[in-house]
Parts: C-alpha cells; structure tokens; sequence
C-alpha cells in the first residue's frame, strides 16, 4: 500500500466499462450542481480536502479488506449470494474511493500529470 493512488480513469475502453457498471449502480441522477471554491478560505479549503483525501485512502483500503473476506468465503464453500454480497461490499468500497477522488477534484483541482 505503499504506492501512490491513482483514483483517476485510465482513459481506456477499461475505464468506460467501469463507467457503465458505476452508473448502472446510481440510485439518484448525477448533480450538476457545481462546487464554488470562491465562498470559502483556502484554508477552509486545504483542511476539508485533507480530510476527503484520508477518507478516500480508507475507502480504498476497505476494499480490500472486503475482498479478503470474498476469499475466505470461497475458502469456506459459502453460498454465492454472500460470496456476491461481498464482492458488491468491494465494489462500493471502490466506488466510494471515486467519490472521494471527485470531491478533492472540485475541492482542489490540480494539473493530471
């Protein structure tokens, strides 16, 4: 875990299929809505990203924790509804990262190298 996270799309047909299944998830339409850096402090700003982009580290690592546990249930013989019920648990944990990784964008927009 120690390299950096990269929660950017690939710009590859990879990156379109995980658009597809993310937005098949979506329970509530996409805002328009527009964050306004200009209300707020930058340092108002700095802290709030701060704390998005530790959240954003947790989120991903949850997600491997929650595709230890698939393991072990497949390991165990589980029933595939929990073993699917995991591997969703996984899937929303990675989802989570790139909401995260949205929020800081709005909140810090940098250059992609």
């Amino acid at each position: 875990m120690g390299a950096h996270l990269v929660a950017t799309p690939s710009a590859t047909p990879l990156a379109d299929e995980a658009q597809r299944f993310d937005r098949a998830l979506d329970r509530i339409a996409p805002s328009t809505l527009r964050f306004d850096r200009s209300l707020y402090s930058a340092e108002a700003i700095a802290v709030v990203t701060a704390q998005w982009r530790f959240r954003m580290a947790f989120e991903h690592r949850s997600s491997m924790v929650f595709s230890q546990l698939a393991q072990q249930l497949y390991e165990a013989n589980a029933s595939l509804d929990a073993k699917i019920v995991m591997l969703r648990m996984a899937s929303d944990e990675l989802r989570h990262t790139g909401t995260c990784a949205a929020v800081i964008e709005a909140l810090a927009p940098e250059p992609h190298r």
